[in-house]
């Protein structure tokens, strides 16, 4: 039976179904998953550097809605870091990562993708297919040197996690009324 086959059997028969967004929360639910990452509520103090740049650089590039973690930024350095802030700080489940690329005609998708499977410790099956822009005639001539990364670790649990956190050092700072340091 087709897709549209079993919708017109569940409408018909007035059956509730969920929407895409409450399906994607159970199934990356930390209730219903075998592995699921929070943040810790203590860090070790040797630790707490990359604690706080983990959350400042998600709270700066992090996508803070829906049940995914994603990270995007044109900087393998600093993906290098929100990477190790993931399995060091959140000790996350290495086969959740994924990476889309975003690159521009005339850029090479593999020599990228080498580059960024050595540098980030990810495998290459971990990226999905890479988007290549073309380029248009209001384009800049400048290119990212290497693209555009974006980084998606799904864990809706450790998101709820960390945006509590980042929504904890909002809600100091706003109470003294001035910035503070952590």
């Amino acid at each position: 039976m087709s897709v549209t086959g079993v919708r017109y059997i569940i409408k018909k028969s007035n059956i509730s179904s969920r929407s895409i967004s409450q399906s994607l929360k159970t199934k990356y639910n930390r209730d219903n998953n075998s592995f699921s990452s929070v943040l810790p509520t203590s860090v070790q103090k040797r630790l707490l550097p990359l604690y706080y740049i983990g959350l400042a650089l998600y709270w700066g590039e992090g996508t803070k809605s829906g049940t995914t973690l994603v990270f995007t930024n044109s900087d393998p350095d600093m993906m290098l870091l929100f990477v190790t802030f993931l399995r060091v700080i959140c000790k996350i489940d290495e086969q959740r990562i994924k990476c889309l690329l975003h690159i521009h005609e005339g850029q090479k998708d593999k020599k990228l993708k080498d580059f960024l499977v050595k540098k980030l410790s990810i495998p290459v099956s971990s990226f999905y297919k890479t988007t290549i822009h073309k380029k248009g005639k209001s384009d800049s001539t400048k290119k990212l040197e290497f693209g555009t990364i974006s980084l998606r670790y799904y864990d809706a649990s450790l998101l709820e996690s960390i945006m509590q956190h980042i929504n904890n050092i909002k809600s100091q700072n706003s109470s003294v009324g001035r910035a503070t340091v952590l």
